[in-house]
């Protein structure tokens, strides 16, 4: 069986050490790793070598705490260097993009940066023909998350491990949609064998329903035989953005569909070394 070459960016971060050691059990792959030493978003001739003959082309590097202007730099205009690099390198490999919730968000820089890269991949899709698939993600947690910054689930996991008070901001009762680590990897996995009957095609991943703050500070308790003190910030200013979006598409055409559920998905958070 011939191998599929997937190149990937990203691959040190959180979702990219899950996705690789997913994909180094499987026989039919060949992985080609970008490297930051060696490859530049903004150097075409740079990523010769990291795109040539790649089938697939996983797209995970980008920045999502930054000045406004890092974030457009990093996800927009460095999305557009890879896809001028593919253009001239692998024309025909496919695209799988690692979007964001927070295109749906109008007040969010970030998601503005990550909407741009999502219009610069469909024109490039209309114009040079790359097949392009966008998974607009929800707020991933898992195992190996970076405390302060990939969540708060990843926060408030390290904290509890180390027997400290979680802080909760404000109420407790602001609502995000959270999905599990392994549930966004099978996700990419199937995008990765999904032969696309458009140029373009967008999908949520996402679990399709609102946890509040409150309700995983309580289910992380019940995961430890100890006390977990919490403390409140009632003066934070805590966004309560509502982004409730449903993975009915994702269900259809790449059938996949969350398999972790949220009592699940944090009980194997806590609980994994």
């Amino acid at each position: 069986m011939k191998k599929i070459k997937i190149a990937i960016t990203g691959a040190n971060g959180f979702l990219g050490k899950h996705l690789i050691k997913a994909l180094d059990k499987k026989d039919n792959l060949e992985l080609s790793i970008f490297n930051k030493d060696k490859n530049n978003l903004f150097d075409s001739l740079s990523l010769e070598s990291f795109l040539k003959g790649s089938h697939v082309v996983v797209h995970l590097a980008g920045s999502n705490r930054d000045s406004d202007f890092s974030l457009i730099k990093t996800n927009t205009l460095g999305t557009m260097g890879l896809l001028e690099a593919i253009a001239k390198y692998s024309p025909k490999a496919k695209v799988i993009f690692s979007s964001s919730f927070q295109v749906y968000d109008e007040k969010s820089a970030y998601g503005l940066s990550k909407k741009l890269a999502e219009n610069i991949l469909e024109f490039f899709s209309r114009i040079y023909g790359i097949k392009s698939i966008i998974l607009r993600i929800s707020n991933i947690y898992g195992k190996d998350g970076r405390a302060f910054y990939n969540s708060v689930i990843a926060t408030f996991v390290y904290l509890i491990k180390n027997k400290k008070p979680i802080v909760i901001n404000g109420t407790g009762e602001q609502k995000r949609d959270y999905v599990y680590v392994g549930d966004v990897i099978s996700a990419i996995i199937k995008a990765i064998y999904y032969k696309p009957t458009q140029p373009y095609e967008d999908f949520n991943i996402c679990s399709g329903k609102l946890t509040t703050v409150n309700e995983i500070v309580n289910i992380l308790r019940k995961n430890v035989d100890y006390k977990v003190d919490t403390n409140c910030n009632p003066d934070a200013v805590e966004s309560n953005a509502v982004l409730l979006k449903d993975y009915s598409k994702a269900e259809k055409i790449l059938n996949w569909y969350p398999e972790v559920d949220m009592v699940k998905g944090l009980s194997l958070t806590i609980k994994e070394k």
